[in-house]
């Protein structure tokens, strides 16, 4: 959500709190009746809301603009992340021989080695 966007949302919450006022004020103005009373009190509450929904969203609205940023940055990283992934040429897949593998890794030369022994134990009996 732009800064745009949240603007045109108070600007549109603002019309709204001056069209409530605007209906008050003419009930107002002529001679009330029964029912004007509970209009303009559902009216009062209702403009009441819309304040309270105005500056909310005004107190608010650093916070969401930069959540917003930070989710667009995170989907453009993640989208240019996939984005490399596929046009990077693949790796060659030729292996890894025996004495880079016992070079590499322990568990390899532990197994092996555990291998020669058992050789080594069959050969003696």
């Amino acid at each position: 959500m732009t800064e745009e966007t949240l603007n045109a949302v108070v600007l549109r919450l603002q019309s709204s709190a001056v069209e409530c006022f605007e209906i008050i004020k003419a009930r107002c103005a002529g001679q009330l009746g029964e029912s004007d009373v509970d209009f303009i009190a559902q009216q009062s509450m209702r403009l009441a809301n819309l304040e309270g929904a105005i500056l909310t969203l005004q107190q608010y609205a650093p916070n969401i603009e930069a959540y917003a940023v930070e989710l667009e940055t995170s989907k453009a990283r993640a989208l240019l992340a996939a984005q490399l992934e596929v046009t990077e040429p693949p790796e060659p897949s030729s292996g890894i021989g025996e004495d880079e593998l016992a070079k590499r890794s322990p568990t390899f030369r532990r197994s092996q080695s555990n291998k020669d022994n058992k050789k080594k134990a069959k050969k003696d009996e």
